[in-house]
């Protein structure tokens, strides 16, 4: 898969003293792959960072890990799980609602 620009950004920057935050779900929180995370962070009561098995939020975070392999990924739990009331569709209001929390965190 190829990037616009992104070789150019990778030599111009490692991502020293970068903060990004990703607002996803299941992050991989194992010791192998939290190195690259900082201040884990769940807006979801009851369902902390890293209690599933990780997909999305992890495959965005490696994303950019290896863009910026210096940079620190505030990981934020911004989607419920679907059995416990997420919602499949991104349009629906409870995703929203912890959409916006998150990039007010953020």
């Amino acid at each position: 898969m190829t990037f616009s620009k992104i070789d150019k950004a990778s030599q111009l920057a490692e991502g020293k003293g970068i903060k990004i935050a990703v607002l996803d779900w299941l992050f991989d929180m194992s010791t192998r792959a939290a190195g690259k995370y900082i201040n884990p962070t769940s807006l979801v009561p009851g369902e902390p960072v890293g209690h599933e098995r990780p997909w999305h939020g992890e495959w965005m975070a490696e994303t950019i890990h290896k863009v910026a392999p210096e940079a620190k990924i505030i990981p934020i739990r911004a989607r419920p799980s679907p059995e416990k009331g997420g919602e499949p569709d991104p349009a629906e209001p409870a995703y929203t609602k912890y959409l916006i929390a998150g990039i007010r965190f953020a």
